[in-house]
């Protein structure tokens, strides 16, 4: 069961009102060249923000285990690098001690959000060989795997912890 706090309701809300409002509603927007990076860092992003970035992680890692189902497009470590690159961002923003370096961060240009290094993890990993690989999201190989994707992202000034 999925339960959200005040801080959450409050982001449902706006979201509400955003939609009756009269900005834009179709922005072109990518990350590293992909749209659905960009839609993974900035929900990822927006939940650690508003809410509890382990809810961001829990939604991003089951989101990528239901694309490894038949019919999906695979289990995809470089769409996991962008929602854990996003939850930094969210994360980094909701901190107050945090949030100034960050803004600083953004005012001296646009930074890197996501390392080039992670475009060329695996995607398109299949339920099946999923499991052969990594057994389970509990697995020291997936945990392995995922501490990959950290370091790549601890290369990035914004992403610093």
């Amino acid at each position: 069961m999925l339960t959200v706090g005040p801080r959450a309701a409050r982001l449902a809300r706006g979201a509400e009102a955003a939609h009756h409002s009269d900005f834009p509603v179709v922005l072109d927007v990518s990350l590293a060249g992909r749209a659905d990076l960009a839609k993974h860092f900035a929900l990822s992003a927006a939940l650690a923000a508003a809410a509890d970035p382990s809810i961001g992680r829990a939604l991003g890692t089951w989101k990528e285990l239901d694309d490894s189902l038949a019919g999906g497009s695979g289990f995809s470590f470089v769409d996991l690098a962008a929602d854990r690159a996003g939850l930094r961002l969210g994360e980094a923003a909701a901190d107050p001690a945090r949030a100034g370096r960050l803004a600083s961060r953004f005012a001296a240009g646009a930074p890197d959000l996501l390392p080039l290094s992670t475009l060329g993890l695996t995607e398109g990993i299949s339920a099946e060989v999923f499991e052969r690989r990594y057994r389970d999201i509990s697995s020291a190989e997936y945990a392995a795997a995922v501490a990959r994707v950290d370091r790549a992202l601890d290369t990035l000034p914004v992403m610093a912890r």
